[in-house]
């Protein structure tokens, strides 16, 4: 990936428009939430779940931002398919980092006791669950997934899948560990970090799988 290609592909998705839906939802969502009370860590457990469904949107919209054609000539165009995903993937965290820090600042503006470490703590789990929608959201992108009807489908699932299925990182282990009951210690930025390096290796294995059964459609 090159700084060309990564300006490019963001240009394209901003022209798109396909990330001004979800993240209208996710700051509604977050807004609402938010407003029902609770603690800053239950607020963080709250958004940084939302921000999951919210980022295989995104996900999805910067993958499918170019049409076959005009992806196959970017693919001919930087030389390398996997320089090209890689850099939609990046385009789409990106857009997602940038709904942290007004998830983390939110319950600070509504009147919630916030601590650094409590924003240390929001701020990891936002990213990891960030890393986790988008690398959903390109295996549910095109060439893999083609239509509409699908990608809701499987999006659904994957939703299901985080929330539902105990151990499966890191939306349902986070909003275990982020609740109005818990306060940060070593204990919880140990478990924190077991579940960011989890999510890590998990998202790495989505998109290299799904650009491996890409190669195939392309």
């Amino acid at each position: 990936m090159t700084p060309a290609l990564l300006r490019y592909l963001a240009a394209d998705a901003l022209r798109a428009e396909r990330w001004v839906a979800p993240l209208t939802v996710y700051l509604v969502a977050c807004a609402a939430g938010t407003a029902v009370g609770g603690t800053a860590l239950g607020s963080y457990g709250l958004s940084a779940s939302l921000l999951f469904p919210v980022a295989l949107w995104v996900g999805v919209g910067v993958s499918n931002a170019e049409d076959r054609v005009q992806t196959a000539v970017t693919v001919v165009t930087v030389g390398s398919a996997l320089a090209v995903r890689l850099g939609k993937v990046a385009v789409a965290f990106a857009v997602c980092l940038g709904l942290v820090p007004v998830a983390l600042l939110w319950p600070v503006v509504t009147g919630h006791a916030v601590t650094a470490a409590d924003l240390a703590a929001g701020a990891a789990a936002h990213v990891t669950v960030a890393a986790a929608g988008t690398a959903a959201g390109a295996a549910l992108s095109r060439p893999l997934v083609t239509r509409p009807a699908w990608v809701v489908i499987g999006g659904v699932g994957a939703c299901l899948l985080e929330i539902l299925v105990p151990g499966v990182p890191p939306v349902r282990p986070i909003a275990l560990l982020l609740t109005d009951d818990a306060s940060v210690t070593a204990d919880l930025a140990r478990r924190l970090a077991v579940v960011a390096a989890e999510t890590a290796a998990l998202a790495t294995v989505v998109v290299g799988a799904g650009h491996a059964a890409a190669r195939t459609r392309d």
